[in-house]
């Protein structure tokens, strides 16, 4: 029951850091987990990516002439760490969530569209 508070706190606190501070919110929460450190450090990709998600941050596509796409919670995939679809490129985006923002890792190319991609009604799936 303990832990599920903490993870309950931690979800939150990322969720409502200022955009400037998160950086310093996320180190402060990593130095108030103590033992729960590494259970911390595996949640905040996940937790990362869901505040991403709903401020639409711009990432910059490689070869693209500086093209960037915004990240949507409607591309929001359920993979562990989580990824993005990119519907007007068919692409998959790997993105570390950083604190310092989203950093494109790799890109992966699809011919269709994944079967279980979300549109704004309906659950990404893998």
């Amino acid at each position: 029951a303990r832990e599920t508070r903490m993870a309950k706190a931690v979800a939150r606190i990322i969720a409502d850091a200022p955009p400037a501070q998160l950086a310093e919110v996320v180190a402060d929460v990593r130095i108030l987990a103590g033992e729960n450190l590494a259970r911390v450090n595996a949640a905040l990709p996940r937790l990362l990516a869901e505040r991403a998600a709903r401020e639409y941050p711009a990432v910059k596509l490689p070869g693209a002439d500086g093209r960037a796409v915004l990240l949507t919670a409607d591309g929001k995939r359920t993979d562990d760490p989580p990824t993005f679809y990119e519907p007007s490129t068919r692409q998959i985006l790997h993105i570390d969530f950083g604190t310092a923002g989203a950093k494109l890792l790799e890109v992966r190319s699809l011919r269709t569209r994944p079967r279980a991609c979300a549109l704004s009604h309906h659950t990404c799936m893998h």
